[in-house]
């Protein structure tokens, strides 16, 4: 049985299309096994938070990396929610930890959680420390009571010993 030209063609892209997605696959899953559950033992020795095997992972659409959420998250409870990574040439550039306080505050685009992020910078060797916070837009008596309710979020990078401080006073 003869092929035609435009069958052959059309059977090649379909076999280049499956191709192509199964390597981006594999990529995504190769990056996950690598810097999920298998790199606890060098999270160990950094003394970063080790990751659960519970955890949720999701590839980053933005960059290479990823994303290992806790499925225990509750509204309103202080918890250890979130571990971000991201990698370049196959190289982790830094990890960050995120966690989450008791705290909402309603802000002009909706309402944001009081939140801790710890990062550890590979290459340079660095901890980062930024807690999420928001504070009232408007202390003036004059202005509606709708105005008085709402946050400004804000960000502070503090100190290792600070950041020890909230966590231990959300009792993580």
């Amino acid at each position: 049985m003869k092929m035609d030209r435009n069958s052959k063609d059309r059977r090649l892209k379909c076999m280049i299309c499956s191709l192509c997605v199964i390597l981006i696959i594999f990529s995504c899953a190769d990056k996950k096994n690598r810097y999920g559950i298998n790199f606890n033992n060098q999270r160990s020795i950094i003394k970063l938070p080790l990751l659960d095997s519970s955890w949720k992972y999701s590839p980053s659409y933005t960059s290479e990396g990823g994303t290992w959420v806790n499925p225990q998250k509750k509204d309103g409870v202080p918890c250890y929610f979130q571990k971000r990574n991201l990698i370049k040439n196959n190289r982790l550039i830094w990890e960050s930890d995120i966690y989450l306080g008791g705290k909402t505050y309603m802000t002009i685009d909706g309402s944001i959680r009081e939140s801790l992020t710890v990062t550890y910078y590979f290459e340079k060797k660095k901890w980062e420390y930024v807690y999420h916070t928001a504070k009232r837009n408007y202390n003036s008596s004059n202005c509606p009571s709708q105005i008085k309710k709402i946050y400004n979020s804000i960000d502070v990078v503090i100190s290792k010993s600070e950041a020890d401080s909230i966590l231990f006073s959300w009792g993580l």
